[in-house]
Parts: C-alpha cells; sequence; structure tokens
C-alpha cells in the first residue's frame, strides 16, 4: 500500500510591485548601485564589494544599514549618488 501525501494547491505568488528609487531605503539603493558595473567603475572598484566598502568609506558608516537612520550619513549618501548622476550623464548638472 502507497501512501502519498496531499499539498494544498497553492495560488501562484504575485510579483512584488516595483518601487520607485525615492520610495527606497537608502540602504537598499547603495545595494543597487554597488552591484550596477557603471557605478563600480565610476568609484574604480573592482566588484560589488569594493564598491560598497567605498560607499562606506565616503559617507562615514560601518554598514549601508546606517545610511537609513543617520542623517549626516543619508546627506553624504545623497550627494554621492548625485555626483555619480552628473558625472555619468543621468542627471543635468546643477547651476
Amino acid at each position: 500500500v502507497a501512501v502519498a501525501r496531499l499539498v494544498e494547491p497553492q495560488e501562484p505568488a504575485l510579483p512584488k510591485p516595483k518601487k520607485h528609487w525615492d520610495e527606497m531605503p537608502r540602504s537598499q539603493q547603495a545595494g543597487i548601485l554597488c552591484a550596477d558595473e557603471r557605478f563600480q567603475e565610476w568609484t574604480q572598484s573592482q566588484d560589488a564589494d569594493e564598491a560598497a566598502r567605498y560607499v562606506r568609506q565616503v559617507c562615514g558608516v560601518a554598514s549601508r544599514a546606517t545610511l537609513d537612520d543617520h542623517e549626516i550619513a543619508a546627506q553624504q549618501f545623497d550627494a554621492l549618488v548625485t555626483q555619480y548622476r552628473m558625472d555619468t550623464g543621468q542627471m543635468a548638472a546643477v547651476r
């Protein structure tokens, strides 16, 4: 006699709605940026880990998570992102 385990059918998972950049916590923004090859090139990093070290150093934090709740570090991260976007033509220069 064979016994079969019955599994309740599951509804397909709905895709998560995509968040706009400004709706993401800065730590998530930093993670996305550090994984981006263009950002790595701009920071002269060899990989995402090196880019993350660069971000932590520039922002004066030990962890990118700190960007979410430390105002000075958040401001430095925002300035870093702005400079990156201006240097790479993703944003018009501030006049």
